[in-house]
């Protein structure tokens, strides 16, 4: 059985089910708000017509047609009244729970998956046919109705951790190919652009990147300019307005402020400390 809570732990709501005890699909026209809930169930969204705004925790996802939306169980959740059409399906968490065999798979319910343009359209073509099957199925109750649709759930499940591992390989991968671009280029005026188009990156990709290592572009490019800028500093009497122009910052003001962010010292007093430690 799937229950759906609401936001306050009030009384649950049982869902009804005619064709299987653990799956509800439903082909919705309905223009109608589910408001903040939440439930032991995955479940999957895929708007058909139009697009479908949905609310998880404190993040909107404005799901476009053809996209994907997995919610996991115990996530709190919104789906916003909106015209148009798209398949609700819940899928009881039963089978999924302590099952040692699933523990690959369901690693991707930590957190809701949205499938969108960012995937290529290959796999979103994939597992859209994929969710359409679970439709046509659930719909003609055939022999054997519900081990048919959790066979097909494994298969839209397995193929997205699948993707997830071979894009993460990719990433790893590219990752030192950023890594060295900042640190040969790090002088000139690079953007998030210019970085991007080097490395054959998405914008996406890149920032999943950045928020990977817990820094942004514009820390990861500042820490190594930094970086020279303390060899410099240390080993010659050049100016530090030149040292800031050398390692590819536009003025002293912004290299004073960034250079303080990491080292909690000015250029100047980080050159002074240095000499006094050496005298």
């Amino acid at each position: 059985m799937i229950t759906v809570n609401t936001k306050h732990n009030t009384a649950p709501e049982n869902i009804d089910f005619n064709r299987t005890p653990c799956f509800w699909i439903y082909d919705s026209p309905e223009y109608k708000e589910y408001s903040m809930h939440w439930h032991n169930a995955v479940e999957i969204l895929m708007p058909t017509e139009n697009i479908f705004p949905v609310v998880c925790g404190d993040k909107e996802y404005i799901l476009k047609e053809t996209d994907i939306l997995i919610i996991p169980p115990g996530e709190l959740h919104n789906l916003k009244a909106q015209h148009g059409r798209r398949i609700i399906m819940l899928c009881d968490n039963a089978m999924f729970k302590d099952n040692p065999a699933l523990a690959e798979v369901c690693r991707i319910f930590s957190q809701p998956v949205w499938i969108n343009e960012n995937y290529s359209r290959g796999f979103v073509s994939e597992l859209n046919e994929a969710v359409m099957e679970m439709v046509r199925i659930f719909d003609s109750s055939p022999l054997f109705c519900e081990t048919l649709l959790y066979e097909k759930l494994i298969e839209i499940l397995m193929k997205i951790a699948k993707y997830d591992k071979s894009t993460e390989n990719k990433f790893n991968e590219k990752a030192e190919q950023i890594k060295r671009y900042i640190d040969t280029f790090y002088m000139n005026d690079i953007t998030l652009d210019s970085l991007s188009e080097a490395a054959g990156y998405s914008k996406f990709h890149m920032s999943r990147f950045f928020k990977k290592n817990n820094t942004s572009f514009t820390d990861m490019l500042n820490a190594r300019r930094i970086k020279e800028a303390e060899i410099m500093l240390r080993n010659d009497n050049t100016s530090v307005t030149q040292i800031a122009m050398n390692v590819g910052f536009s003025s002293i003001t912004t290299f004073n402020r960034a250079f303080r962010k990491f080292k909690d010292c000015t250029p100047t007093q980080f050159r002074g400390m240095y000499r006094e430690e050496n005298e």
